[in-house]
């Protein structure tokens, strides 16, 4: 109960960069968590999976991932996306 959900981000790589106005974020988490990213409750499937996109600025974008369970523990992670 007192442990922090399960959050991967599989896409997109740490560091990516893109001449796309867009970026999808995806990853993984436990049945039942709650999935946010950039302030916005995402669909998580029955499966744990969950695939956002997220308008980009040109330069540098953080992107803040964050998955809380049904225990209101969290775990958050953020990422770098530059667009050029």
């Amino acid at each position: 109960f007192t442990t922090e959900p399960l959050l991967v981000i599989t896409e997109p790589a740490p560091d990516f960069i893109t001449d796309q106005k867009n970026v999808h974020v995806k990853g993984k988490t436990e049945r039942g968590t709650q999935v946010i990213v950039n302030n916005k409750t995402t669909f998580v499937t029955p499966e744990g999976t969950f695939n956002e996109e997220v308008a980009l600025q040109n330069g540098v974008n953080k992107i803040t991932v964050k998955a809380v369970n049904r225990f209101n523990k969290e775990k958050q992670e953020e990422l770098s996306v530059e667009a050029t």
